[in-house]
C-alpha cells in the first residue's frame, strides 16, 4: 500500500511517527496483532496508511489524557499487560 502524498502531513510529530511505522511495516497486515483487531480498528489503521496521518477525531485530546492515564494505571495495578492498550 502506498502512502498518499499529502503536502505537510509528515512535518508534524504525528506524521513522523506514521512515516516511521509505514517504513518498517509496509502493509497494515504486517503489524503484529492487526488480524486480531476489531474491523473498525483495522479500518482506522488502513486509513492512516492511506492518508499518512491520524484523523483528528482519533487523536487523544489533552482533556482526555488524565482519564487515559487513570485507565492505564488501573490496568498496571491489576497486572494486565498494557502493551496491548
Amino acid at each position: 500500500m502506498e502512502l498518499a502524498k499529502t503536502p505537510g502531513k509528515r512535518t508534524t510529530p504525528q506524521g513522523g511517527l506514521v512515516t516511521n511505522i509505514t517504513k518498517k511495516y509496509h502493509e497494515p497486515s504486517d503489524l503484529e496483532g492487526f488480524d486480531e483487531l476489531r474491523p473498525e480498528d483495522q479500518a482506522q489503521i488502513n486509513t492512516v496508511y492511506q492518508t499518512g496521518s491520524v484523523a483528528d477525531k482519533d487523536i487523544l485530546k489533552p482533556e482526555d489524557k488524565e482519564h487515559y492515564e487513570k485507565c492505564v494505571g488501573c490496568l498496571k495495578s491489576s497486572h494486565v499487560p498494557t502493551d496491548r492498550v
